[in-house]
């Protein structure tokens, strides 16, 4: 599907789903102050939806949503988006997460087949030496304290502060986000991706159908 509202409208009701203990009726966080018109929750189904997409530039997804200023009535402009996602970024990896989590095997396949072209072009722009961290940290799924000894050995790193200087860089880059001292991938899906490419494991194995 190619209408970018068409993603949106579907993602949104995804993200719906999942954070009614986090958002109120409006789907927005707890703030001071008048409530934004266009929600958190929409904040992160239009960033989800560029990511689908495949879009690498926020600038292309505002050009194109030029198309769709009557059905998105509240939209708001390219500056005010980027001030509210970086507010709803803890909000996005707990949708991410739970999503991955009550996904089942089928349906995790299919989605992590449907974006290889997308997650090879992302690993592509990955420079070599944060790939290793990347993939002990895919493969952990959270991790913590990486520039202890134990981690920094049982992953065969180069060293802790190679490991400081990558998780920077993969931070900087919105490929890792910590939450609480704890790193993980941000999309759920790419580290699923990295696992089944490079990891040791096969995807039937690495989802825990137990808790789903």
């Amino acid at each position: 599907m190619h209408n970018l509202y068409a993603n949106f409208v579907i993602i949104l009701g995804v993200c719906k789903r999942f954070p009614k203990d986090l958002v109120n009726e409006k789907g927005n966080l707890p703030r001071c102050g008048v409530a934004p018109r266009f929600s958190d929750l929409e904040i992160i189904a239009l960033s989800l939806t560029e990511e689908t997409m495949g879009y690498n530039s926020e600038c292309y997804l505002f050009g194109q949503l030029e198309d769709y200023c009557k059905q998105m009535l509240n939209l708001i402009s390219h500056s005010q988006y980027n001030d509210r996602h970086k507010f709803s970024a803890a909000l996005c990896e707990t949708i991410r997460k739970r999503v991955a989590e009550n996904l089942d095997r089928v349906e995790a396949i299919y989605v992590v087949d449907s974006k290889e072209a997308l997650f090879r072009e992302m690993l592509s722009g990955i420079n070599d030496k944060h790939k290793p961290l990347l993939y002990a940290i895919a493969q952990d799924g959270e991790a913590e304290r990486l520039t202890s000894a134990q981690f920094v050995k049982s992953h065969k790193l180069a060293s802790a502060s190679a490991v400081q200087y990558s998780a920077a860089q993969l931070l900087s880059k919105g490929v890792l986000t910590r939450l609480n001292g704890k790193y993980s991938v941000n999309d759920p899906f790419f580290a699923l991706w990295i696992n089944r490419m490079y990891g040791t494991k096969q995807l039937s194995q690495l989802i825990d159908y137990q808790e789903l």
